[in-house]
Order: C-alpha cells, then sequence, then structure tokens
C-alpha cells in the first residue's frame, strides 16, 4: 500500500505538473490566436487606412504641381485597397459600429478618400474643412492604434503572471510530493528538475526580463515537448512585442516630425518680436522674450534629437563629407554651449585638438560633442572649469571631456547611455533633462563606427571618451 501510495502521489504529482504546463501553454496559445492574430488583421486594416493618408498628402502636393492626374490615380489606388483589405477582414457596413476604433476609423477613411475622388480631387483636397477632417482622421486613427497596442499589452502582462503563478503552484506541488514520497519522490524530482525545472526556471526568466523591456533572444532549450512548443511560443511573441516596440518608436518619431512645423512658426514669431518688426520692446519685454527663445531653442533641441535618434536607428546613411576638422568641430560645439555655460560661470578649456580633416557627417559629431560639454557642465559647481582634450594616435582621434563633478553613481552607470535614462547627481542642483544626450552621443558616434564610453569615474569628477576609427578619416 505504501509503494502503491507513492506511486499515487507521484502520478498525481506529474499530472498536477502537466495540467500547470497545459495551462501556460493554453494562456500562450490564447495571446497568440485570439490577440496576436486580430492584431494582425487590424494592422493590415491601419496599414491600408494610412496609405489613404500618404496618398493624400501627397496628392495636395501634386496639385500644387499641377499633376491633378497623377494625385487622383494615387488616391483611387489606396482607396481600393483599403476597400479590398476591409472586405478581407469581414467587415461589412452593418458591422462598423460593433468594430474596433482601428476599424472604424479606416471605414472613414474609405469614406474620405471616395469623397475625394468622386468629384474634383485636388479641389477636394484643398479646401480648409477637409484638411481639418482628414488631420482629425490621422489622430483618431494613431490613437485608436496606440490603445489597441496598450490593450495587448496589458492581455499579454496578464497572461504572463498567471503563467508564473502557475509555475510556482507547480514547482511547490512538487516540493510536497517529494518529502511525502522519500526514495520514489527524489527520484522524480530528479528526473523532474533534469526534464522540465531547468528549461521552465530559463523560461521564466526569460519572460520576466521580457516584462522588463529586454529582448534578447529566447534559447528554446531541450526538455518535454511542451516546454519546448512554451518556448518557441515566447520566442514568437517576443519577436511580436519588439515589433510593436518598434511601431512605437515609429510613432515618436512621426510625433516629432509634426512638432517641427508648429515650432518653427513659434520661433519666426520671436524672431519677429525681438527684431522689433511689431514695435520697440521695452526692457522687461525683451527680457521676457529672451526666457521665451531660449525655451523654444530647447524645444527644438529636443525635437530634433528625437528625429535624428529615430533616423541614425532605422539605419539611414550619414550625410557624410570632408569639409571639417577635428579643432573645428570642438570649437563649434564649445560656442554651442557657451552662452548656457556662462550663466553658471562655467567655463571650457580646450588643452589640445589636431586639425586633422574628419571623412564624416560634421553636424551630427558636433551636436554629439555639445550633448557632452553640456552634461559636463550641468554637474560642475559654479565657476567651474570644463576641460576638453583631442588627440590623434594611430590614426584614431580620440575626444575626451572632464568636468569637476561628483562623479557617475554606480548604480545608473548601466544604463548611462541608454535613452530617457536620466538621473538624479548628488549635490548638483542641473535642470531637467529628458536623458537623451548621451544616448544620441553613442548612436552618432557607433553611426561612424566609433564609440562613446565612460572612461574615468570618481569623487573628483567624471571623464567622458569619443573615438573616431582611422577608416574614417581623410
Amino acid at each position: 500500500m505504501s509503494h502503491g501510495a507513492l506511486a499515487i502521489l507521484v502520478v498525481l504529482a506529474l499530472v498536477a505538473t502537466l495540467q500547470g504546463l497545459l495551462r501556460m501553454v493554453g494562456l500562450v496559445a490564447v495571446v497568440r490566436q485570439d490577440e496576436l492574430s486580430g492584431l494582425d488583421a487590424e494592422e493590415g486594416v491601419h496599414r491600408a487606412a494610412w496609405a489613404v493618408e500618404v496618398a493624400a498628402r501627397h496628392g495636395r502636393a501634386r496639385c500644387d504641381l499641377g499633376s491633378e492626374g497623377i494625385a487622383r490615380a494615387d488616391l483611387v489606388a489606396a482607396r481600393d485597397e483599403l476597400d479590398r483589405v476591409l472586405r478581407t477582414a469581414g467587415v461589412h457596413e452593418q458591422q462598423v459600429k460593433a468594430a474596433g476604433a482601428v476599424i472604424v476609423s479606416a471605414t472613414r477613411y474609405r469614406d474620405f478618400a471616395v469623397k475625394a475622388t468622386a468629384g474634383d480631387t485636388c479641389k477636394t483636397l484643398r479646401d480648409p474643412s477637409v484638411e481639418r477632417d482628414r488631420i482629425q482622421l490621422d489622430e483618431d486613427l494613431t490613437d485608436a492604434w496606440v490603445a489597441r497596442l496598450n490593450e495587448l499589452h496589458v492581455r499579454i502582462r496578464e497572461d504572463e503572471d498567471e503563467a508564473r503563478r502557475i509555475g510556482v503552484t507547480s514547482a511547490t506541488l512538487g516540493g510536497v510530493v517529494a518529502v511525502l514520497a522519500a526514495i520514489v519522490a527524489v527520484v522524480v524530482a530528479r528526473t523532474t528538475a533534469a526534464s522540465v525545472t531547468k528549461p521552465i526556471g530559463a523560461l521564466a526568466s526569460a519572460a520576466t526580463r521580457l516584462g522588463e523591456g529586454s529582448f534578447e533572444p529566447i534559447e528554446v532549450l531541450a526538455g518535454p515537448h511542451e516546454v519546448r512548443e512554451l518556448g518557441r511560443d515566447l520566442e514568437r511573441m517576443r519577436l511580436r512585442i519588439q515589433e510593436i516596440d518598434e511601431l512605437k518608436q515609429g510613432f515618436l518619431a512621426n510625433v516629432s516630425h509634426e512638432l517641427r512645423t508648429p515650432l518653427a512658426r513659434l520661433r519666426e514669431a520671436l524672431a519677429l518680436l525681438g527684431d522689433g518688426t511689431l514695435g520697440e520692446l521695452t526692457p522687461k519685454q525683451n527680457r521676457v522674450l529672451a526666457l521665451a527663445r531660449r525655451a523654444c531653442e530647447e524645444e527644438v533641441r529636443l525635437v530634433t534629437t528625437l528625429l535624428d535618434l529615430s533616423r541614425l536607428r532605422s539605419g539611414q546613411p550619414l550625410k557624410v563629407a570632408c569639409d571639417t576638422t577635428v579643432s573645428a568641430i570642438v570649437d563649434a560645439a564649445i560656442v554651442s554651449e557657451r552662452e548656457a555655460a556662462a550663466r553658471r560661470e562655467i567655463t571650457f578649456r580646450v588643452e589640445h585638438a589636431p586639425k586633422r580633416a574628419v571623412w564624416a557627417d560634421a553636424s551630427l559629431l558636433e551636436r554629439a560633442l555639445a550633448n557632452l560639454l553640456r552634461n559636463a557642465a550641468s554637474v560642475t559647481a559654479t565657476g567651474g572649469v570644463v576641460v576638453v582634450e583631442a588627440e590623434d594616435v594611430d590614426g584614431i582621434v580620440t575626444v575626451r571631456v572632464s568636468d569637476h563633478g561628483p562623479g557617475v553613481p554606480e548604480a545608473v552607470r548601466k544604463d548611462l547611455f541608454s535613452p530617457f535614462a536620466a538621473a538624479p547627481v548628488s549635490g548638483v542642483e542641473r535642470p531637467f533633462s529628458l536623458g537623451l544626450g548621451l544616448a544620441f552621443a553613442r548612436e552618432v558616434l557607433r553611426a561612424h563606427d566609433g564609440d562613446v564610453d565612460l572612461e574615468r569615474s570618481d569623487e573628483t569628477g567624471s571623464t567622458f571618451r569619443m573615438s573616431l576609427p582611422a577608416e574614417k578619416l581623410s
């Protein structure tokens, strides 16, 4: 009876463990079938609707150039493709109100395209009210798609938590059985540890990393078929989430791009005020205007950094030329930051800068170095000095920026060059930052096959090092 009881316990343990695994696989399958498959259909509808928006924008430009026929043809093609995608997705007129927000926005885009191609296309596209409606459509479609992605993210996180709870329950039951079943349970536990526990633990760790935003590939470990299938499902989920993250980055780039026009108009308006075009300003008004212009320039720099960061990460080619030198880049970066540093009585001292010509995108390199100078000035005490030293050794140009701040805390060094990783500095009142400067500098240098790193950091200050390899030099 004792052996029978042990056998029954082992069988029950195996049944419970397999049930837990099957439930975990089921959770992943539900996400894959119900959520991701539905997302694929909605993604197709979103792309087709966005194609109508692109055709409308290009059509407006072509109308201004007198190419109404091409504008109309492009819009008709985009309209027909959107209509086909909607029919393929099974969306009929009587179903639109019950469909998701993405489908509703897409049908509105289809109606817009039908209206624009029914008569004078160029006249319709130039109509201010039509353009306002189209801009609102663009916003509604983007909001609907972002909301859909957020909904999927919440569902995946809930399923991940449920899978983790199932794994913990299964592991606990296995431990109880191991105590009660003595030798037989020990054998089962060892077998389970070898074939199930280890891969499940690895997959649980991978799921945790995925939940924390790490997109490292998930290795499918050896083990039972269900575990391997779970690993493959997690890897497919990782790829899908990574794709969604890339869509998010694209959305951020689009938003930044849309901000450039109003900021440019604001800058122009402030310039007109400063030039006295609208009348002479009082000293108080001039001071307020200076604050406004400074804030506007900060926003322009932020939007430009976001756009360039997105462009660099997407692998777009650089605008390289051999029309500048290392010393010119250093001087230009210092000039761009001198006024802001002077408000805190910070000075820049250049100890050495070779006049060697570089084959690179000079504007990006200047801004990358300016970001390092800005960071160094922000952590240096009032009245301090930031030292810049450049050297050319064995065909590699190295530029070092040294500050006299409190040093970089050990806890933040791992994410120091990650976007939006700004951290407070002990004992220093520095202006608010989104944490894009170092990330942008590293992307720029790596796009030139170089790099930026933290060479030294202690209680006396920090030194950041930029390096550009020999093949990038003339």
